[in-house]
């Protein structure tokens, strides 16, 4: 059998080799961090984790604005288009190049004024410092990944992945024993590891002899990034906006609860942001060369997939709690089931985005985020005052049901811009797929305290996975067959 595994591997295309290791490496990185938070929290009180996760929070947001976001979207859009090997080492060093311009002007404005910016963040001043080293440096291997993503060269990528995601706990741990304050040690630890682990890649980036200036893809690089500054930033608003209101509006401790429950139910992210890894630059090809049979058929099993998987996690919240915090994070399983069902909604809007990016249409982009965030900023206002820090994870999940439509009419909308009669989705099935996960996901809180009767359905649901594997496993291969 094991024979078989190698020599189909062997048989492989190199995308579909890369497409596979990709998605490993990321579960890999994640997973570690998920792994671990059981420790943390049980090194860390409630005040201490709601310290860290905003900073967390703080450190998403402000990326924006000091490197602009350049390696999630303008890098890969652009690295796609060109052909030679030359064209993209001046990309590659033209935008490492301004995204390092841009940090050192986010310094010019902050520091001279550092006691106002300290005080609105609430953070200290080397925390915030620690910010702007951190987005730098993982901006620089940023812009490496993606390069590896698309010529589909994994190995180093992969080695890299796993050596930091092993490090960053492992530092964070060392130096939080013995300290009261560890929210900040685990702050300064981590940013470390990332300092001497992505510097010679940072370097790397300018290796090529090109000139770190390039007025074309400087100019190219702010006309894409500057109408999506408001959709970047909305974008982080939206997912990251609950804790920093529920820590000004409640308290620490209670940022630090949800911060669990956010911490959790962002685990499926994980499947989430790999199969977004792999398929984004497959999806630009195949849009590329009209290849829409491809994209509706793997789409849909994804989707499909990703909800089936999402149910089974809202049932076991109860037990992931516990596994991963002491009694004192158990109010976290009420906020788990809208937060999880807003990481599927994250797969289905990716797939409508990926036209928008394609085709540039960022304004339409930036409309659909702005006005989710701002939504989820009123919503946040007024629900969290009225039910409390538990209400921030249905006003995300309303915001991500909101933010999907829009963008699906935006996506639509595109589609007839540029000609394409064909609907490249199966979206009725989206559609229905959506209302059934939410519906059945939200009602499983009603089983949370009668633990016989989820185990029960558990058990019932193994079952019918036993009996339909064949049909899985069919599936599984038309997904790979698919992909090549």
């Amino acid at each position: 059998m094991v024979k078989n595994l190698v020599n189909k591997y062997r048989s492989m295309s190199p995308q579909v080799k890369a497409g596979i290791w990709f998605f490993v490496c990321n579960v890999v990185q994640k997973g570690i961090g998920v792994i671990t938070t059981p420790i943390f929290t049980r090194l860390m009180t409630t005040d201490q984790y709601g310290i860290y996760t905003i900073y967390q929070s703080w450190r998403d947001i402000l990326s924006i604005f000091i490197t602009f976001a350049m390696a999630s979207s303008v890098y890969m859009k652009k690295m796609v288009d060109l052909d030679t090997q030359k064209e993209k080492n001046q990309l590659t060093c033209a935008l490492q190049g301004l995204a390092t311009l841009t940090t050192i002007i986010g310094l010019i404005i902050y520091l001279p004024f550092r006691d106002f910016w300290n005080q609105l963040l609430h953070l200290p001043t080397m925390a915030v410092l620690c910010i702007f080293v951190s987005v730098l440096f993982t901006t620089g291997f940023d812009f490496w990944a993606a390069r590896a993503r698309i010529n589909y060269k994994y190995r180093a990528l992969v080695i890299v992945t796993i050596l930091v995601a092993v490090f960053k706990p492992v530092a964070a741990i060392i130096a939080m024993k013995n300290v009261t304050e560890t929210a900040y040690a685990r702050i300064y630890s981590v940013t470390g590891v990332e300092l001497i682990c992505f510097f010679s890649i940072y370097l790397l980036n300018f290796a090529s002899r090109e000139k770190p200036y390039n007025g074309k893809y400087w100019k190219y690089a702010m006309l894409f990034v500057l109408p999506l500054i408001p959709h970047f930033l909305s974008q982080r608003i939206l997912s990251q906006s609950d804790r920093i209101m529920i820590e000004s509006m409640v308290g620490k401790s209670e940022a630090g609860i949800y911060g669990l429950a956010n911490s959790i139910g962002w685990i499926l992210s994980i499947v989430v942001t790999s199969i977004d890894g792999v398929m984004a630059p497959w999806a630009y090809s195949n849009i590329k060369s009209n290849n829409y049979g491809q994209i509706k058929k793997i789409s849909l099993y994804t989707i499909i997939g990703m909800a089936l998987l999402s149910f089974g996690f809202i049932i076991i919240a109860p037990e992931v709690v516990s596994i991963f915090a002491p009694a004192e994070y158990h109010e976290a399983i009420w906020t788990l089931p809208p937060l999880i069902i807003s990481t599927y909604l994250m797969l289905v809007y990716f797939y409508f985005i990926y036209f928008e990016y394609y085709f540039e249409e960022t304004k339409k982009i930036m409309i659909a985020t702005v006005s989710s965030a701002a939504l989820n900023i009123a919503l946040n206002f007024y629900c969290i005052r009225l039910f409390g820090y538990i209400a921030a994870g249905y006003t995300t999940l309303v915001c991500y049901m909101a933010y999907t439509l829009f963008h699906y009419f935006a996506f639509v909308n595109t589609c007839k811009k540029h000609g394409i009669s064909q609907n490249p989705y199966n979206t009725k099935l989206f559609l229905l797929v959506s209302v059934l996960l939410t519906a059945v996901g939200l009602g499983a809180m009603a089983l949370y305290n009668l633990p016989i009767a989820r185990y029960l359905l558990i058990g019932v649901l193994f079952i019918i996975a036993i009996l339909r594997k064949d049909r899985i496993i069919s599936v599984y291969r038309d997904i790979q067959s698919g992909r090549k």
